[in-house]
């Protein structure tokens, strides 16, 4: 069974709108409250503790978080999202991908310039550097695990690396009961990398074709085989003629 450490849900009868999202502005998250009450829907997106968004039927904005926290009775479901490159709330708390594709500079800079708090793991080869922020400031780097803020300049020289942008887990202030599921992870890309196509996976040649002979002629196994198999034919038709001239 696998406990999710990014999402919680809970009840409005036991905590309140009011003290989750004092709860969310200490812990500065990211993410969003889904809140379900008498058949009716209401959603929050909250950036770095701060409710940057809320919906309520016709309600939006400071009157939809009024109305809800009037709420005497509903659930909540809180999960913690973090921003694609394009600064929308994407569906994980994690984001893989390739310094390739996306320059670890501009995934430092999505970083603090969406307020976020979270590691940065990068892996290239043997070797693995974490880049801590919280609330987009930069805290902490570490090369192989151990402290060394200086490493900050070998981990973005890396060109061959992968990353993962992960956000903490839950801070156990904030109340709920654990989600019994796995938390996804996306990949994060750029629309501005590159679009050339990738070379195809090379295929074998129909067995008609040049290529395929040369192939063959060439294959040892193949030659031992046809050799063997002359070899048993000759051995047949000489006890054959044998076989005849004793007979005669």
């Amino acid at each position: 069974m696998y406990v999710s450490k990014n999402r919680v849900a809970g009840a409005l009868e036991e905590v309140p709108l009011d003290k989750l999202l004092e709860s969310c502005h200490r812990s500065l998250l990211t993410g969003t409250i889904r809140i379900e009450s008498a058949g009716e829907t209401a959603t929050l997106e909250l950036r770095a503790g701060a409710v940057d968004e809320a919906r309520y039927g016709a309600l939006a904005g400071q009157d939809a978080i009024a109305a809800l926290s009037k709420l005497q009775a509903g659930t909540y479901e809180l999960s913690q999202r973090l921003p694609d490159l394009s600064g929308a709330l994407g569906s994980a708390a994690q984001l893989d991908g390739e310094v390739g594709d996306v320059p670890l500079p501009a995934i430092m800079r999505h970083c603090e310039e969406n307020a976020l708090s979270c590691t940065l793991i990068v892996v290239s080869g043997f070797d693995w550097g974490e880049i801590a922020y919280r609330a987009g400031d930069l805290v902490a780097v570490t090369l192989n695990g151990k402290r060394d803020d200086e490493a900050i300049v070998t981990i973005v020289a890396w060109k061959d690396a992968r990353f993962r942008i992960q956000a903490p887990p839950l801070d156990p202030e904030i109340e709920g009961w654990p989600a019994v599921q796995k938390e996804p992870t996306l990949p994060i890309r750029v629309e501005s990398v590159s679009t050339a196509p990738r070379a195809p996976m090379p295929t074998a040649p129909p067995a008609s074709s040049p290529e395929r002979a040369a192939t063959a002629a060439v294959d040892p196994s193949a030659a031992e085989g046809r050799i063997l198999l002359w070899g048993f034919a000759a051995a047949v038709i000489v006890l054959a003629i044998l076989g005849l001239v004793y007979s005669g």
